[in-house]
């Protein structure tokens, strides 16, 4: 859900997951970019997930043969706000953008959220 609020909001993509060296879209790529902006994935999301070995080590370390991108971070990646607006913004846009599946809040949470009412 956060892409295409994202999308319609800031009228871009927030991730695009085209690696450098293939120049094209690549899931490691994709998410390189997602560790840049998140930080790494919970050690408990990574031993559930069927392909982790391929970009995490046994402690969680980024080993894909791709730098994670530096200087990307949600905060730079928004572009249409200021001041307490943005902070708003990315605080709904957080409530989101979580690692653990089970931490993203619902639609219904999310219409809760001061984002949504204006507040």
């Amino acid at each position: 859900m956060y892409t295409q609020i994202w999308n319609l909001y800031e009228d871009k993509h927030l991730f695009h997951g085209i690696d450098p060296t293939e120049k094209r879209y690549l899931t490691r790529a994709h998410l390189a970019e997602v560790v840049a902006m998140l930080g790494p994935p919970p050690t408990d999301l990574l031993a559930r997930g069927a392909r982790s070995k391929e970009f995490f080590d046994g402690e969680g370390n980024w080993i894909a043969e791709i730098d994670i991108p530096r200087g990307l971070t949600l905060e730079g990646s928004e572009e249409n706000l200021d001041g307490e607006e943005k902070e708003e913004f990315l605080r709904f846009v957080r409530c989101m953008l979580q690692w653990r599946p089970e931490d993203r809040w619902t639609a219904k949470e999310l219409l809760g959220h001061p984002w949504m009412r204006g507040n």
